[in-house]
């Protein structure tokens, strides 16, 4: 038998490790690792990778990630106290029109228009262009810190009789994550949530694993 130095480096892996099998870590081996802190755009409310922002239709959802993207487009705070990482925003209202878009603009803007706020009204769902199209922006703004995508519904997948929503939420915020993930940015999604009964909203989205889910109240 070959000596173990001269055995080709496939044949010195572990079985599962030829066979393809995922890697694992121990947990002590975990616990070790030293992992770089969790990068904000704003402060405590929405970290790099995929957020959910969900709620019932009506209770101000776009007007708060519109003050979002514009409070980190210029820098400064968000929400009036939580401070933000300044950078380009992609903002895709996806239920407004540019004259709805300038009028909350004008109520919302204490100074001059962002250069970095880039607006768009129609996307492509994530399975048909919309991801690479994500992707194309993405590479051409490097400073881009987010993206904010109102809502939902418009960039998932079509729903059929062998996909459901949850498969088509999944499939598209799953698309989202891998990108956030590349490109180091967070990308706040609005979610409408069906009329559950309840005075607050309550989370009901389904995300894939690497996501966040914030409620709101507002």
């Amino acid at each position: 038998m070959k000596p173990t130095a001269d055995l080709p480096e496939e044949w010195r892996l572990h079985p599962q490790e030829r066979n393809g099998w995922a890697k694992t870590l121990t947990a002590a081996e975990l616990l070790g690792l030293e992992l770089p802190p969790i990068r904000w755009s704003v402060q405590g409310l929405v970290p790099e990778g995929v957020t959910l922002l969900a709620g019932k239709p009506k209770l101000g959802k776009s007007w708060m990630v519109l003050g979002i993207a514009i409070a980190i487009s210029t820098g400064g705070v968000a929400l009036g106290t939580r401070p933000v990482e300044m950078g380009d925003v992609l903002y895709m209202a996806l239920e407004d029109n540019y004259r709805r878009l300038r009028k909350r603009l004008e109520k919302l803007l204490t100074g001059e228009a962002p250069e970095g706020l880039h607006i768009v009204t129609e996307w492509p769902r994530m399975n048909e262009g919309g991801a690479e199209a994500l992707e194309r922006w993405l590479e051409a703004h490097p400073d881009a810190r987010a993206v904010v995508v109102d809502i939902l519904k418009r960039v998932r997948p079509r729903t059929s009789p062998n996909r459901s929503i949850y498969e088509a939420d999944y499939e598209a915020l799953e698309a989202m994550q891998r990108l956030a993930a590349k490109y180091e940015v967070s990308i706040l999604v609005v979610h409408h949530l069906r009329k559950l009964g309840a005075a607050t909203p309550s989370m009901r989205s389904q995300a894939p694993r690497g996501s966040q889910e914030a409620q709101t109240a507002c």
